[in-house]
């Protein structure tokens, strides 16, 4: 197995961050890498036992971590299992994407709603048209025509 997970130790706050090793004994690469997420060491414990999946599932915080751990692992495994290697800042950038995935979709759609309302407000109509139109600064002739 390539991708394997620990906890750090515990904040103050009672949880604990989540570091991924990955490891490829062919090449000798051994990455230990923190991912960004938290978990409480209770939890972490008892992830694997199927009497707690269950409030596990209920829980969407702990629901998302568990999954999140879930996607980095295979998504590392499926690297090595092509055949490719990695590099500690290509595993940083793997982890990240993964992790800040909804984070970074959210600032796209955010940008991408303000730059349309800034094209909205750009955009001519009937109603600016007239009202530029009617403008005295607008009505002035030159005086050729005076």
């Amino acid at each position: 197995m390539a991708a394997t997970f620990s906890l750090g130790a515990i904040r103050k706050d009672g949880l604990a961050p989540i570091f991924v090793r990955i490891q490829d004994f062919n090449s000798g690469l051994q990455i230990k890498q923190k991912t960004g997420l938290l978990i409480s060491p209770k939890i972490w414990e008892k992830q694997n036992d199927p009497r707690y999946a269950d409030k596990f599932e209920q829980n969407p915080e702990v629901s998302k971590v568990l999954n999140t751990v879930k996607e980095i692992r295979q998504t590392i495994n499926g690297i090595f299992a092509s055949g490719r290697l990695l590099n500690k800042d290509e595993a940083r950038a793997i982890i990240q994407g993964i992790v800040y995935r909804d984070e970074v979709e959210r600032q796209q759609r955010e940008q991408a709603e303000k730059e349309r309302q800034e094209l909205e407000a750009k955009k001519m109509t009937l109603n600016k048209f007239i009202t530029i139109f009617i403008n005295p600064q607008f009505r002035k002739l030159p005086k050729v025509f005076a």
